[in-house]
């Protein structure tokens, strides 16, 4: 049997002898073709497995059947209140055991016996009994209305930089460099007329304050030297011409303390040489009033002075100021001025005003 003709197992491979129904190697049966005759060239085919019978499939499981639902345990009960069935009904008989306690009292207790009254509340029920009296009325009349008397005067260390309105007195003020003030004059006689100044503190010294005082239309300045109580020492114009004032001009007397007056004789004398003149003063203090101006309202305490100016003797002119000075503003905020020309008879009336300022604590 050549290698073309030999006849191989269908599973293993193996070659296999003619007619051989059985693969001596894997056990497998051959069946020869029914077309092809029985020979050295005959061809055997792989017997076709039997089929096996069917295998019993398994039983499905049946879905679970649904558990019957459990009984919910029984939720506890809140906690009773303090009042229990038991309480409710012991507390429910008292109120009628109560009333009827109170009943059987009453109609138990015994009959109450007045006591015997005593001369005394005899006497008293006797004369509540009797009606009473009317007595007249006394006339009272009326009592004058009370004096309202002015606050006494205060002592400069009890003074404060501030006074309320009818204080006592107030002290020298702290005048310090920079401080400056701006003053509105009026002319009353003729209304179109005013005037605005400037006036500024450049120096604070043992000789005085200097105070530069501007035309703030024209930019006329002088210069003007006070003492701390503001009384007037000397002023200098810009073309060095000036005049002295001895002993200084006093527009206020502090303490201002109210009916407080004072009386002097100034003698100014001029730098060039000119005619002296002699200023003849007496001020007085008034009381506290309310002023206001177009730089605030302040407490200010009113001074009255009466001026009269001679020239060798000869009386040239009279005139009233009065003056408003409030402490918190240093100096006066407010003066009226009248002035009569002895000579021609004319009189003229302006007013000063303080529109801004601005000082030092």
């Amino acid at each position: 049997m050549d290698a073309m003709s030999q006849i191989e197992c269908f599973d293993c491979g193996k070659p296999l002898g003619d007619h051989v129904p059985f693969c001596p190697y894997c056990g497998k049966r051959h069946v020869r073709l029914d077309s092809v005759e029985t020979g050295p060239n005959s061809v055997w085919r792989k017997e076709p497995p039997k089929p096996e019978p069917p295998k019993p499939e398994p039983p499905k499981p049946e879905p679970p059947k649904p558990e019957p639902p459990k009984p919910e345990p029984p939720k506890p009960e809140p906690p009773q209140s303090s009042r229990s069935s038991t309480s409710k009904w012991k507390w429910g008989w008292f109120p009628v055991l109560l009333v009827a306690s109170a009943v059987g009292w009453w109609f138990g207790r015994p009959p109450s016996v007045p006591a015997p009254a005593s001369p005394t509340v005899k006497a008293a029920n006797m004369a509540q009994s009797q009606p009473k009296k009317q007595l007249p009325r006394p006339t009272v009349e009326s009592a004058p209305p009370a004096k309202v008397e002015p606050p006494m005067p205060q002592s400069e260390s009890e003074l404060s930089t501030e006074p309320s309105l009818y204080s006592g007195s107030t002290s020298v003020p702290n005048i310090r460099t920079g401080d400056r003030w701006i003053l509105q004059t009026q002319d009353l006689n003729n209304p179109q007329w005013s005037n605005t100044t400037e006036r500024i503190v450049t120096d604070v010294g043992t000789d005085g304050i200097t105070v530069t005082s501007r035309n703030t239309k024209s930019n006329y300045t002088r210069v003007l030297t006070f003492t701390p109580q503001w009384s007037l020492i000397a002023e200098r114009e810009p073309s060095g011409k000036g005049a002295h004032y001895s002993p200084p001009m006093r527009y206020f007397d502090f303490p201002l303390e109210q009916g407080r007056t004072w009386q002097e004789q100034v003698r100014k004398s001029k730098t060039d040489g000119g005619v002296e003149r002699i200023y003849d003063i007496a001020g007085e203090v008034l009381d506290w009033e309310k002023v206001d101006v177009p730089a605030g309202t302040f407490d200010a305490v009113k001074v009255l002075l009466h001026i009269e100016v001679r020239e060798n003797g000869e009386l040239i002119s009279q005139s009233t100021d009065t003056s408003w000075y409030a402490p918190r503003a240093k100096r006066s905020v407010k003066t009226e001025e009248v002035s009569l020309d002895v000579r021609s008879g004319q009189e003229s009336r302006r007013s000063i005003a303080l529109i801004e300022y601005s000082i030092s604590k």
